[in-house]
């Protein structure tokens, strides 16, 4: 598992070949000895008075199960700005996610992300459904998987009804750890409409986490969000750059 490696719970290799990052390694199950249960919670306050008030902040919580053939996740986050008294930025979002391996590259899963953000003016947006992810690239240096989900989105937009319909929900997913000490994760989520592919948004997320010990690490992130029907007078793209110290229990 990627955190306990980055966590130096798991053992070093005895040798390395470049092939090794671009193997297959069949999951097995995590035994009694083995780490199963990650939590980690993250966040960032920033506040300058004087000359300019300024006023950011983020948090993040992570709870997950993973013996590497059942993986259970509980994620949410949010980000809070304000300059001299204005908001320019209030989102948050929660995450549940249950994956189960059926074969050796393939899972199963069942998802839910509700989210909502003021500026966008997204009162509410829930996205649920299941499909299957396929792990093409799987060992401790690098993880690649392809997945796919038709999902039943409700959203309500501000001086808008509030809709039902269906998307696909494609992803994208890389984690990268050239060194033990760091992670480099890329997302890219593809969601068109289901009956009109030509109403969709995408996302790009990359973050970079270095574990300074067991229990710390720092990250910064940047998400591009694309929505080429967005709510009257909210430009189609939305950027997000954060930086978080975490603690990982």
């Amino acid at each position: 598992m990627i955190a306990a490696y980055l966590a130096g719970t798991t053992p070093p290799a005895t040798a390395f070949a470049w092939t090794d990052i671009f193997a297959f390694v069949t999951p097995v199950k995590a035994g009694p000895d083995d780490t199963t249960l990650f939590f980690t919670l993250g966040g960032l306050y920033i506040k300058k008075i004087g000359n300019t008030d300024f006023l950011t902040s983020n948090v993040k919580a992570d709870f997950r199960f993973d013996d590497n053939i059942t993986e259970l996740q509980l994620y949410y986050d949010a980000f809070y700005t304000e300059v001299r008294e204005k908001i320019t930025e209030k989102k948050q979002s929660g995450t549940f996610r249950f994956d189960r391996r059926v074969f050796s590259r393939f899972e199963g899963f069942v998802y839910s992300r509700s989210e909502s953000n003021e500026i966008t003016k997204i009162l509410h947006r829930n996205n649920t459904g299941a499909g299957i992810k396929f792990d093409v690239i799987r060992n401790r240096y690098w993880r690649l998987d392809l997945s796919g989900a038709p999902v039943h989105q409700h959203e309500h937009i501000r001086d808008r009804d509030p809709t039902d319909q269906w998307r696909w929900s494609l992803r994208f997913k890389s984690i990268i750890v050239p060194v033990r000490p760091v992670s480099l994760r890329y997302v890219f989520f593809y969601i068109p409409k289901i009956d009109e592919s030509a109403v969709y948004r995408y996302t790009h997320d990359v973050s970079l986490s270095v574990a300074i010990n067991k229990y710390l690490s720092l990250s910064v992130g940047y998400l591009h969000e694309f929505n080429n029907n967005p709510a009257p007078g909210v430009k189609n793209i939305d950027e997000t750059v954060n930086a978080q110290v975490s603690i990982n229990l």
